[in-house]
């Protein structure tokens, strides 16, 4: 049977513009290859070129529509019929329409954070196998959550948390957890650096829910103490795109406060997949200061397969995926993660350590393991 991975309906297939789903299909894919499998791809168009690699099929995207009586219509569709957006039973259309023009009726569909696409898919193609790969926790509407149980094959997750909480959810759904994975080739140890100051980097998108805010407020108090530090936010508020907005500012206005007390501030914007690696490789110490449940963050995997010492929130999945590998603080805490930043930015030998037990951590989570793991589920 063909392997069908259905990304998530609001995302696109590009290394460039897309998030961390669009780059865990494509990691999946690559590693079925080398197995001899020959995933297709199904996706929303961008507007900027897809992975490549990987056989696709990109549909029209979806246009919101939010004014007059189109925007009416739309928030009545989604009333009545339990889906999430209009746009979404459209797009579900779309796929309905490509699998039977390509034949592909009796394939294994891989569905991504959708769980409605992926009732509609089995609604609709009955002789198909659907999996569906929770990569955090995603509520449906009553009438589709009443039918996801007896609709999806095989339900699997991204970390236990996330496994638990689906659970949960969706009626006591049996859940596999699938943990994603990390290429040590391209994210690997560099050489040591010399430098007169410690560079703390933040690897993600610089929203609320990630905080970098927190790290820019706790290296301000290293900074108070005389500690020679340079803040990385490597990322940008939207995929693709930065937008000014209220946090935006209040990031910028922590940076200026640090600059005055002695530290330094580098900030990159959205930087594609090709280029986090030589990033990372600037960088001393990685931090993850999310305040949102992280599930299982790439950006966090990254970083210990790099060799970086890692200090990271205790949210969702974060805790068994670190394991005893780096530090946890607890969640909006200044405090916390300034203690932990400390002995890191004064101790060079504590980060090399440090940086090799991340690095032995990240070893055991690659994406042809997790290639492996969906392989049992589909057999």
């Amino acid at each position: 049977m063909k392997i069908v991975q259905i990304n998530n309906s609001d995302e696109t297939f590009t290394p460039t513009a897309s998030g961390a789903i669009a780059t865990h299909i494509w990691e999946v894919c690559k590693a079925a290859g080398a197995d001899g499998q020959s995933p297709l791809v199904m996706s929303q168009q961008a507007s900027v070129p897809s992975f490549d690699g990987v056989e696709t099929i990109l549909l029209q995207p979806q246009i919101r529509n939010l004014d007059g009586w189109r925007g009416l219509r739309r928030r009545l569709i989604r009333r009545l019929s339990g889906w999430r957006e209009a746009e979404h039973r459209r797009h579900a259309r779309n796929v309905a329409r490509a699998v039977r023009h390509r034949g592909l009726a009796r394939s294994v569909f891989v569905l991504h954070n959708d769980p409605e696409m992926a009732v509609f898919v089995k609604n609709e193609f009955p002789h198909s196998k659907v999996i569906h790969h929770f990569h955090n926790p995603v509520q449906a509407k009553p009438g589709f959550r009443r039918q996801f149980k007896e609709c999806v094959d095989e339900v699997t997750a991204v970390s236990r948390y996330v496994a638990e909480e689906t659970h949960r959810f969706y009626g006591n759904v049996p859940v596999k957890v699938i943990y994603n994975g990390v290429d040590l080739v391209r994210f690997r140890p560099g050489p040591q650096r010399e430098a007169e100051e410690t560079v703390v980097s933040f690897l993600g998108r610089t929203g609320i829910e990630k905080a970098p805010d927190l790290l820019l407020k706790a290296c301000l108090l290293l900074a108070g103490e005389g500690l020679r530090i340079c803040v990385q936010l490597v990322g940008s508020n939207h995929w693709g795109r930065w937008e000014a907005d209220a946090y935006q500012r209040e990031l910028s206005r922590l940076g200026d406060e640090l600059t005055r007390a002695g530290a330094r501030v580098r900030t990159t914007g959205h930087v594609s997949r090709a280029e986090v690696p030589a990033r990372l490789l600037e960088a001393d110490v990685h931090v993850l200061p999310s305040r949102w449940e992280e599930p299982c963050a790439l950006s966090l995997l990254e970083g210990m397969a790099a060799g970086l010492p890692v200090v990271a929130s205790q949210t969702g999945g974060t805790p068994e995926i670190l394991g005893s590998a780096g530090f946890l603080f607890q969640k909006d805490s200044v405090q916390g993660l300034a203690a932990r930043l400390r002995a890191l930015v004064q101790d060079p030998k504590e980060r090399r350590h440090w940086g090799a037990r991340a690095r032995l951590r990240a070893e055991t989570f690659t994406w042809s393991r997790c290639w492996r793991n969906f392989a049992e589920v589909i057999s």
